[in-house]
């Protein structure tokens, strides 16, 4: 799983984004905590141009092996409860 990490240089508010810069911070290490608690491994996307942040998530996903071409696509592991106990987590992270 990828996560994106405030940064501050590039950091705006508009329409869709009413979070200030330190609630952003404060919902990343919520988000952070969350996962990290429920099994996820996280892999933080550097803070660098696009073309560097699809190189890092091109080269992280490379290494998933998707089997030969043609064959039916690896059996994923069953998340059952963990994206309901993620939400009810995060919705009590109100500030």
């Amino acid at each position: 799983m990828f996560i994106a990490p405030p940064w501050p240089r590039i950091y705006t508010t508009d329409s869709e984004r009413h979070q200030d810069f330190a609630e952003a911070v404060r919902t990343h290490d919520a988000m952070v905590a969350a996962y990290t608690q429920h099994g996820y491994e996280l892999n933080t996307l550097p803070r660098s141009d696009v073309a560097s942040r699809v190189q890092f998530i091109q080269q992280h996903t490379a290494a998933i092996d998707h089997g030969a071409p043609g064959s039916p696509p690896p059996e994923l592991p069953r998340v059952t409860r963990r994206p309901l106990v993620l939400q009810r987590h995060l919705a009590c992270l109100r500030w």
